[in-house]
């Protein structure tokens, strides 16, 4: 019988950094050392799944038990947290209960990227090239096997001069219309073809798009721009990459016009029945909730505690966050 092929990582990237990011410090601000433990158990599940998991009662009476002192409640707070701050998508979390990102398929991928893959993709924000024959191999890409690269013959080992790299021949050009063609399998129809079309279509309901052909003219229009701006991928991955980030990016713009499209019709409204200066008092206080919001992400907890006029060794940023508990105890550090 076949041995299964492991669909998860034994180990993953640790950024250095990982407790400077301004995500991380916002949640250890707000939830302390139990919010960073939460942090690293989510992605030890994700990668031990593969490149996604699923938010529900399992995982979670996984975590209580793990984590000493969490909460139901506490976690589900931490969770949604993130996401609302982008750590996790939060298109597919709403939709799915699903905590992955860009970020976290992008170091998958390339972790994995000498596996063959015969299995469904779901739940994809970016587009991988995986499993083409040996015989349908890219313009933009070398085929090197893993064996032969770490094999050294003995006594037949050739140093390569500059003359050597003078003569290699130039990368080929990027094609457009072929990459199109291509990243929409236009003109094949094999098995690996249809899994790619069926992650296609899902990342085109995500962006809330009707049909593939609008997708297809938007992908034409991001092609047009890289020409305008002279823009030239580096191979197929970095160009399929950002032809999806880039349309994701259009989508979101849209539909955030069309919000503030319904925003002013609602304004007129308001002028038209006379609650227009209850309107502009609701969007100066909700400017001044968004400026807090910003600044609260770029300070560190301690400075933004001090901003508020309190002692950062007296108060946590759990106090300070709460009107109620603010004003029965006003700032006592001037």
């Amino acid at each position: 019988m076949a041995r299964p092929r492991k669909a998860g990582l034994d180990y993953f990237p640790f950024d250095v950094d990982f407790f400077s990011d301004e995500k991380v410090v916002c949640i250890a601000g707000e939830f302390g050392t139990k919010g960073e433990l939460t942090i690293i158990k989510l992605l030890c599940a994700i990668y031990r799944n593969g490149y996604f998991t699923l938010w529900n009662d399992a995982l979670k009476y996984k975590l209580k038990r793990e984590i000493d002192g969490a909460s139901g409640d506490l976690l589900d707070k931490i969770v949604h947290t993130l996401v609302r701050r982008g750590f996790f998508d939060e298109s597919l979390f709403n939709s799915d209960s699903v905590l992955t990102s860009e970020g976290i398929q992008r170091r998958y991928f390339e972790a994995t990227k000498f596996r063959q893959r015969d299995r469904d993709l779901p739940y994809l924000l970016l587009i991988p090239r995986v499993n083409y024959p040996k015989t349908d191999i890219s313009q933009w890409e070398t085929p090197v096997s893993q064996r032969e690269s770490t094999q050294i013959k003995r006594n037949n080992i050739k140093i390569s001069s500059d003359d050597d790299t003078k003569s290699a021949p130039p990368s080929p050009p990027f094609v457009e219309e072929k990459f199109l063609k291509e990243f929409f399998c236009e003109g094949s129809s094999g098995e690996q073809d249809a899994k790619r079309l069926a992650a296609l279509d899902s990342l085109r309901r995500s962006f809330g798009l009707p049909d593939m052909e609008s997708m297809k003219d938007l992908a034409r229009q991001v092609m047009a721009d890289w020409k305008i701006r002279r823009h030239t991928p580096k191979d197929w991955e970095d160009a399929a990459n950002h032809l999806v980030s880039t349309i994701r990016k259009k989508c979101a713009a849209k539909e955030s016009q069309k919000t503030e499209s319904v925003q002013r019709t609602a304004e007129n409204g308001n002028r038209s029945t006379g609650n227009y200066i209850a309107e502009l008092d609701r969007q100066v206080e909700k400017q001044k909730q968004d400026f807090e919001e910003r600044q609260k992400a770029r300070m560190a907890p301690a400075d933004y505690i001090r901003s508020k006029g309190y002692d950062p060794d007296k108060v946590t940023m759990v106090q300070v966050m709460s009107p109620d508990w603010c004003s029965n105890n006003p700032p006592t550090v001037q």
